[in-house]
């Protein structure tokens, strides 16, 4: 824990930057530059969902694509800074950081600030969290497969709310694991795994 003495305020300030970047909702913006209130229409829930139901294809894939970027940054931001940290012999803070930093973008998505709190659920940022996050510890290719199948189900059932779950239960629930097989027990550790249990829905 000594080398947390030496980078709290680092990690104190990337999680306070990360949140307020989660506040940064591309489809308020769009819809308001559109004459409308996305969250008066359709399902009410200011998301790529939503979007693409109201405004078309386009319009959803780019909110769905700069939601994955919030979540992406803070995570990729968490990892370059603290990586040269070690927690321990196997684990370095960075990849303790990265989930907190990502997991602090994520709320503030859910629960932005300058909205009252009242944000959208948080699927598309919690995927950009996980496709790096996975890439970091070499398995890309889980969040992308999972990707793949939860956009297949929607489009094939339209059923957005099993799709959204698929995307943000699976990926968590293989950290979960991975972590636990992968590395011995720690408080870091355990706080890794509370992180993902977190976004688990």
């Amino acid at each position: 824990m000594a080398e947390f003495k030496e980078i709290w305020w680092q990690f104190l300030i990337l999680i306070v930057c990360s949140y307020f970047l989660g506040n940064l909702n591309i489809a308020l913006v769009v819809s308001r530059a559109r004459k409308k209130d996305i969250t008066k229409q359709g399902s009410g829930n200011p998301g790529a969902m939503n979007m693409y139901r109201n405004f078309g294809f386009i319009i959803g894939a780019s909110t769905m694509f700069f939601d994955m970027i919030k979540g992406a940054v803070p995570v990729i931001a968490g990892w370059l800074l603290f990586r040269n940290h070690d927690y321990t012999a196997n684990l370095n803070w960075g990849e303790i950081i990265m989930f907190a930093a990502g997991l602090s973008a994520v709320l503030g998505h859910v629960y932005p600030v300058v909205q009252k709190f009242k944000g959208g659920k948080g699927v598309s940022s919690t995927v950009g969290v996980y496709f790096i996050a996975a890439a970091i510890i070499g398995y890309w290719y889980v969040p992308l497969i999972v990707f793949v199948m939860a956009i297949a189900y929607i489009y094939f059932f339209e059923w957005g709310s099993v799709g959204s779950l698929m995307m943000t239960t699976f990926v968590p629930i293989f950290m979960i694991i991975y972590y636990s097989i992968s590395y011995s027990f720690s408080v870091g550790l355990l706080f890794i795994i509370l992180l993902n249990v977190a976004r688990i829905e």
